[in-house]
């Protein structure tokens, strides 16, 4: 006969039922303001592509959380590269007005004006906290009374500031110091995110133009090989070079000189030359700019161009900033510029 045997449930341990109460104090526990808001914004940085709309979204929420006229996020950013900066007021009418802090500078503000809501902080929080409210506040038209701030850290180093601003003179409390600190590393993730993500389309795009210039140069060397006649080669060399680099027209400039070997030329002097456009091109949406082009002359001599004489003189290629101020000034401005 079989024994049927009845094993009764193993009994928990005081160890388990003291953490069984513990879990169900803390599900009991209410939800703090700084939970909430840190739980929010966590939700927009998971739920959203690091763009300058995320801390837009983020700062829309630290505005209202902490019922302030204005808040600005400002990103620290590598050597060399433009911080990213995004604000919210809680009145459309104040991004309405009329820019009053263009030539805004820290020496506007006294110093008990800016608080910093870290502890202990340093001179550099504090330089960094000024040069923020420098970068954020250009878009803020009304005076600054109030400014509490906190540089955010990821990875040991500061990537941005948090400035929140009232507009009237005002006193802020423990709480909301601590509020402050409680998102401090929320928006530093925020932050680390975007620079990231600034950081990766850096690279596809250097990876996109080194396809581009390997494409460019397999063109030009079955070009070579290539029957055409010595002018259509010269045109597809000035257009496929001109829409490798992204560039809005491209000129092939030949210089024919008075004296070819240089004899009784000094070094330092630019040479008796003339220059003559062969070929140019002109992109499909500037073609109104490029027939206005054809009426110039194609030939102008090399000492009466100063950018033809700095490209004369360098050894590599020269990147020169040309501002477009209007067709009928810039036609003749480009008579001395090719």
């Amino acid at each position: 006969m079989k024994k049927h045997i009845i094993v009764s449930p193993p009994q928990r341990s005081d160890e388990q039922q003291d953490l069984e109460q513990h879990y169900f104090k803390l599900m009991q526990h209410p939800v703090t303001p700084a939970h909430r808001l840190v739980s929010e914004i966590n939700q927009i940085i998971a739920s959203s592509t690091p763009t300058d709309e995320m801390l837009q979204e983020i700062a829309r929420l630290v505005v209202h959380a902490f019922k302030v006229d204005y808040c600005s996020l400002v990103t620290h950013p590598q050597q060399g590269e433009e911080p990213t900066t995004a604000s919210w007021s809680t009145q459309d009418t104040y991004l309405g007005l009329p820019n009053s802090n263009e030539a805004f500078s820290i020496e506007q503000l006294e110093l008990p004006v800016v608080q910093c809501a870290a502890e202990p902080f340093t001179i550099e929080d504090i330089s960094t906290i000024q040069e923020s409210l420098v970068i954020g506040c250009q878009n803020f038209p009304l005076p600054i009374k109030a400014v509490l701030a906190i540089p955010t850290r990821f990875g040991g180093e500061n990537n941005g500031v948090i400035n929140l601003i009232k507009s009237e003179p005002y006193e802020w409390s423990n709480g909301e110091k601590e509020l402050l600190k409680a998102v401090e590393s929320c928006c530093a993730c925020a932050f680390a995110q975007i620079a990231q993500a600034r950081v990766i389309s850096s690279q596809k795009q250097q990876v996109r133009k080194s396809e581009q210039h390997q494409s460019l140069i397999q063109q030009l060397t079955i070009l070579n090989r290539s029957n055409l006649e010595f002018s259509q080669m010269l045109q597809l060399v000035v257009s496929s070079t001109a829409e490798a680099l992204g560039a809005d027209r491209g000129l092939l400039i030949l210089l024919k000189y008075s004296d070819p070997l240089f004899r009784i030329r000094n070094k330092t002097q630019i040479p008796k030359a003339k220059a003559t456009v062969v070929s140019e091109w002109c992109r499909e949406t500037d073609s109104s700019l490029c027939d206005e082009l054809k009426s110039i002359e194609e030939s102008f001599w090399l000492a009466d161009c100063g950018i033809s004489q700095r490209a004369f003189k360098a050894s590599k290629p020269v990147t020169i900033m040309i501002i477009q101020i209007g067709v009928k000034i810039l036609l003749p401005l480009l008579r001395y510029l090719f």
